[in-house]
């Protein structure tokens, strides 16, 4: 999916929604100022918005933190696929502290590895996925069929953190 796919799933929202009128607006480099509210309503819109906070980092460098809604709250992850969740007020923080805000399709983003299922052969952008101790490589469920696959990782060494469920990790 390109930008124009976004747009396009931008306007459509726009049609009745102010605050996606608004975030469509910045999306095409039109002169508008959307308060960080506009950010979470596109977010919660549609699965394929993310929205890429740029905060600045000792040295004069950036990271870009990408944003998506899922299960309630707002998760994001950088640069070594670390993910945490965080909740309204963290998010619209995080929004207001940002150098940069940027809204992107799931394909242009840190979340857009899509996985296709090797049973059905449906494509999922939010596989459930594990890091396996030990191991670099990740154990995918397919939220369609329940089909279970271990996929390796990169050569760098796997992050670990407490997920939601209990288990280490997330790819």
């Amino acid at each position: 999916m390109t930008n124009d796919d976004l747009v396009t799933l931008l306007r459509q929202g726009a049609k009745t929604d102010a605050t996606l009128a608004r975030v469509l607006r910045h999306v095409e480099d039109k002169p508008i100022c959307p308060r960080p509210e506009d950010f979470l309503a596109a977010l919660k819109y549609d699965p394929a918005v993310v929205v890429r906070l740029s905060e600045p980092l000792p040295e004069d460098s950036t990271v870009a933190i990408d944003c998506r809604y899922r299960d309630g709250n707002v998760e994001y992850t950088h640069e070594y696929r670390n993910r945490g969740d965080a909740d309204r007020e963290a998010f619209l923080y995080d929004v207001r502290d940002a150098d940069r805000v940027e809204v992107r399709h799931h394909r242009n983003s840190q979340f857009g590895e899509g996985w296709t299922c090797p049973d059905c052969r449906k494509e999922s952008f939010d596989p459930d996925s594990r890091f396996i101790e030990s191991s670099n490589e990740v154990r995918v469920t397919c939220p369609d069929c329940g089909a279970v696959e271990h996929v390796p990782q990169s050569s760098s060494p796997p992050l670990d953190r407490e997920y939601h469920d209990g288990e280490e990790g997330v790819a």
